[in-house]
């Protein structure tokens, strides 16, 4: 790759960055920041890393930078991307965000005075971005795992003998894109989770029965849920609607590239390349 110069000297500089904030928590300068509760400060205070040397705390931290960051990312991409190609669905959100955001502008800098609280609201927003993740999952398939003994998996229809030390993949592409639990999983509808309507056809499945749980799992689930999911789902709130509130997203040929899209998750090797036209609707 030509560019692994940058990437190798990108991560020396995040990790240094890093070992400096370790170095100042640990001599008892950062102890007012320390004693809350972010993930550095657990790091530091857990009895598991205790002993551990900063290397293996830095890596920690690294990972969940990069997965956190990339993920929210590659799902804010393909979000805006549908958004554009549904105009109906975009002025959909656009009716739910704006009273909040144009409170939030009045009364002075709106990246301020935009609360937890306030966006915790936009229901629809998290209907949208569900869908979009839904559609193009942030990451294709599950890490490798293994079961430490023979087991045998009860899979509705029959059953599934695994060995000890097979190796597991879950594709969660083809898991959302199961036409039993989505009925015409290829469209983008963001009804599908609204549960809230009774009336609403698109959340049950194609018999008309409620979806299996784990039909939809962008962040796993049960115990070993992704510890970004609430991180994400939080941090869309913030950022979509201040692209929207700052923004307008066309496409430089709608007819085209609403009827086509590469696929783009974390582990795309190319960057995504849709040509638009950004149209920047607040005034300096």
């Amino acid at each position: 790759m030509p560019s692994d110069w940058r990437y190798d000297r990108n991560v020396r500089r995040f990790r240094t960055v890093i070992q400096g904030i370790i170095n100042d928590r640990r001599s008892g300068l950062s102890k007012s920041q320390s004693k809350g509760g972010d993930l550095l400060s657990i790091l530091l205070t857990s009895e598991f890393y205790a002993e551990s040397e900063n290397t293996i705390i830095i890596d920690e931290i690294f990972t969940f930078f990069l997965a956190g960051m990339k993920t929210i990312q590659v799902s804010t991409t393909n979000l805006i991307y549908y958004l554009t190609c549904h105009p109906e669905f975009k002025s959909k959100l656009m009716a739910e965000i704006l009273p909040v955001l144009e409170k939030a502008a009045a009364t002075g800098d709106i990246t301020q005075n935009l609360t937890y609280d306030s966006v915790m609201e936009f229901e629809y927003l998290l209907q949208c971005f569900n869908e979009s993740l839904r559609i193009e999952p942030p990451t294709n398939v599950s890490i490798s795992q293994f079961f430490e003994k023979d087991t045998t998996l009860n899979l509705g229809s029959g059953q599934l003998q695994v060995k000890k030390g097979t190796p597991i993949q879950i594709l969660f592409e083809a898991i959302h894109h199961n036409a039993e639990q989505w009925p015409s999983p290829e469209r983008f509808v963001p009804a599908r989770f609204d549960t809230k309507d009774p009336e609403n056809k698109w959340q049950f499945t194609a018999n008309g029965k409620p979806r299996k749980s784990y039909s939809f799992t962008p962040f796993m689930g049960g115990r070993r849920v992704c510890l970004g999911k609430t991180f994400a789902e939080v941090t869309i709130r913030f950022t979509v609607p201040l692209l929207f509130w700052h923004f307008d997203f066309a496409f430089v040929d709608h007819e085209k590239q609403a009827s086509h899209k590469d696929p783009y998750s974390a582990g795309s090797k190319e960057e995504i390349n849709i040509p638009m036209v950004l149209t920047n609707k607040v005034k300096a």
